[in-house]
Parts: structure tokens; sequence; C-alpha cells
């Protein structure tokens, strides 16, 4: 009977060893991979080339071959044959002047995956210069952009860095979610985030947003919280317990925005005064407003049900000066904040089709004509940089 106790004893404690080796194994394993594909973010070790000093000397360490390979060197592809001009690129005309170019987040499962990689928009043939900066989302204006960044380890953390135009941080910020939307104001002062404080996306009923605005010179929060906002409908004031805010849109004047209202199970374009903490609402059914640079125009998503019970949106474009609504010709769910390429395009990522794996950049005209291209593969989070 002892004997038998004995080696019971043994075998218990036999087991117990192995499932802690294989719990430390596991951790250790997902802590690996998740080290691998979301470095933490760091400034670059040289200031990124611009396409004539890229002309004049080698390229950067940073622009290496195996971070050409894994953004299929930039180059556009058409989205579908025999639409259009099938046998020419997204970019097959340059695209303003050679002082835009495009930054975007990498989601090719590779070194590089989730740095911010930047191609110069009128030569799309030319290395992708790569940083070190990790992003979830980014924007950038006027010298100054907002990087949402993510720390995976065991437990995943959150933060806003704040860099300058060599991609070097300057100030950084904890985040109380899981980042998803975020906007610089044209003068590169101040920009606003949207974080997730609870459930997982604007699909989920019970989800809850906060949206910040910070400035960008000091890395001080201006609005923790944009429900703490006036806000009003018809002159009277509107009052909910389930105000959720996102998808802001700074306009020329970058004191003034629109931005989304979610509100008794409704979504709706609000007029917001970042100086008055005011918002007025405007019309309902508009998610995610990106207003073109001439600010004649807003492009957003519009709910339009799906398969299942699961959203989908349809990108529609308001004209506001004569108040007109038109459908653009994507007709898949995109459920992202558009970026104006210029004052006829967008830009929008959508999950790779080719890839099986990630996401990919494509462009589209807003006049509700023409067909998607397809930009940049294995890119997300779109934002034109000019110079």
């Amino acid at each position: 009977m002892s004997e038998s106790r004995s080696d019971l004893r043994k075998r218990i404690i036999q087991f117990s060893v192995l499932c802690v080796l294989c719990v430390a194994g596991a951790l250790s394993y997902v802590y690996y991979s998740r080290a691998k594909f979301a470095a933490p973010p760091a400034a670059p070790s040289s200031p990124p080339a611009t396409s004539e000093e890229r002309n004049a000397r080698a390229p950067t360490a940073k622009t290496s071959e195996s971070t050409e390979k894994s953004v299929a060197a930039a180059k556009p592809q058409v989205a579908d044959k025999g639409a259009g001009d099938s046998d020419k690129t997204a970019a097959s005309k340059p695209v303003g002047d050679a002082k835009v170019f495009l930054l975007f987040r990498i989601t090719a499962l590779r070194e590089s995956y989730g740095q911010v990689g930047r191609m110069n928009v009128a030569d799309p043939s030319a290395p992708v210069f790569t940083s070190a900066l990790n992003c979830e989302r980014l924007h950038f204006a006027a010298g100054s952009g907002l990087c949402l960044s993510a720390e995976r380890r065991i437990f995943a953390g959150y933060n806003a860095i704040i860099f300058n135009r060599d991609f070097a941080p300057r100030h950084q910020l904890r985040l109380n979610g899981m980042p998803t939307r975020v906007r610089v104001a044209p003068n590169g002062r101040h920009a606003a985030y949207t974080v997730f404080v609870s459930g997982h996306s604007y699909a989920d009923a019970s989800f809850s947003t906060l949206t910040s605005f910070v400035d960008l010179t000091s890395g001080e929060t201006l609005v923790e919280d944009m429900e703490k906002f006036t806000v009003t409908r018809d002159g009277e004031r509107l009052q909910a317990p389930d105000f959720n805010f996102w998808g802001v849109t700074f306009k020329r004047n970058p004191n003034e925005f629109y931005a989304t209202l979610a509100t008794g199970g409704r979504t709706f374009l609000v007029d917001g005064d970042l100086a008055a903490r005011q918002a007025k609402l405007l019309r309902p059914d508009v998610e995610c407003p990106a207003l073109s640079p001439d600010n004649n125009r807003l492009v957003f998503k519009k709910r339009i049900g799906g398969a299942m019970g699961q959203a989908a949106w349809r990108l529609s474009v308001l004209d506001l000066r004569t108040r007109r609504e038109q459908q653009l010709a994507e007709t898949r769910s995109v459920d992202d904040h558009v970026e104006w390429l210029d004052n006829d395009t967008v830009l929008y990522s959508l999950p790779a089709a080719q890839s099986g794996s990630g996401t990919d950049v494509w462009a589209i005209p807003v006049h509700g004509s023409g067909a998607p291209r397809l930009l940049v593969p294995q890119a997300y989070s779109p934002v034109v940089m000019r110079e």
C-alpha cells in the first residue's frame, strides 16, 4: 500500500513538473512571436532619404533588401483585369510633385512588420524607406506625426508617440485602450485620437470609445474625453449616457473639425469646435468622415448591413456645397478612415486578397466612376506626407 502511494506521489510530481514546463514553453513562444513582430518604437539610425538624396547616394542601411521585398517595392497593381486601364498600374502617372510621399504601416510578416514605410508617390518604383517606428495607426501633417503603438508582451499596452519628419520620437503618452483612429490637424499643432475602452470593434453593440486631443508641441493632453463637449441639435442641447465619438477630421481652420457621434443606435455627423468644446449634429448615418484638401467634400463610410448580421459599410462622398451624397465605386465593405491622396482620390485599407495575411492599401476616385486599384500591397493606415 505504501509503495502504491509512493508511486502515485511520484507520478503526480512528474505530471506537475511537465505541466509547468509546457506552460513556460507556451509563454516563451508567445513572448518571442509578439516581440518579433511588434518591436517597440525607436528613432531611426539615420534620417529618411528623399528621392533626390537616393539619386545622389546609395540607400541607407534602413532601406534593406528584405524591406524592399516585404512591400514588393511598393509597386501598385491593378485590382481586377478588364476594369479599365487593365495594363496600367495605379500610379502609372505621377500624382502631385516629387515632394509627395506616402507613409503606411507594413503588414507583411517579416522583420519590418508593423514598422512605418515611406514611398515617393511620384516615383513608386524607387526603394521604400523603412523607419524603426512601430505603429498600429498613424497620421502626419506639417512636420508632426502621431503614432498609436502597441506593446504586445504577455499583457498588451498602448502608447501615443509624437514624432517629427525624421521619425524621431519627441513625446509619449499612455493610452487607455486599443487604438483605432488618429488625425493630425493641417498645421501640425495638435491631433485627435480614438481608442476602444470596451468591446472590440464598431460592429460590437457594446463598444465604447474615448476620443482625446493632444498638443503635439508640448505633448500635453488638451481634451481627455470629447464626451465632455456640449452637443446641440437644432440649437437645443442634447445629452445621453451612450455618447461615443470617433473619426475626427480637421478643417483648414485647425480649431474646427468634423467627427462621428453614435447615440441611440444611430451615427451622426457632427461639426466641432475645439476651443469652445462644442459640437452640433448635422446629419445621420455618417461614420469616419474625411475632409478633402479643398474642404469641399467629405468621404465617409455608411452602414448598409451585411450577411448573417455582420456589419458592412459602403464608402460615400458628401458635397458640402450642394449637400449631394453619392456612393463610390468600391462595392466591398470598407471599415476604415480614408485618407485623401488629392482632391479626386482617396486611399483606404482592406484585408489582403493575394497574400492571405495583413492588409493592402487601395485607391479610388471620389466621383463615383472608375474602379478601385491596389496601390500598396501589404500595407495599412496610409498617410499622405507633403513637403
